[in-house]
């Protein structure tokens, strides 16, 4: 989450530091989650002077907002998605690892437990 550019959108507004800083700090927790947002636009609402801003349209604000945040969800998406892809990646490796181990001790005449070599039962009989 970019707090400069939740900042931006919300300074022609004239939000007090404090209630700026807890509706960042609520969209830090989980900016995704709806009674969370549902929050942040109530603490909005009531925090903007209609007389000094009677033509603000708070949902529009708010729509602003989550299109920020949800921006922000797509680099983490992202980076999630690498992450995934890193570990299928080990996970390919471990398992090529462990095929060559099984092969090993298969070449010793041994049989091993379906999940690993780590259980090795009897010698095999032909």
């Amino acid at each position: 989450m970019d707090d400069e550019q939740i900042r931006s959108i919300l300074s022609p507004y004239d939000l007090d530091d404090d209630t700026l800083e807890y509706a960042l700090s609520m969209l830090s927790d989980d900016p995704n989650d709806s009674d969370v947002r549902e929050s942040v636009q109530a603490l909005i609402e009531g925090s903007i002077d209609d007389d000094e801003h009677p033509d603000v349209d708070i949902d529009e604000l708010c729509t602003r907002l989550w299109t920020c945040l949800d921006g922000d969800s797509d680099n983490h998406t992202k980076q999630e998605e690498e992450e995934e892809h890193t570990t299928r990646l080990l996970s390919t490796a471990r398992s090529m690892k462990q095929d060559a181990v099984d092969s090993e001790i298969a070449g010793f005449g041994l049989h091993t437990a379906e999940h690993g070599s780590e259980n090795i039962n009897t010698p095999a009989t032909a």
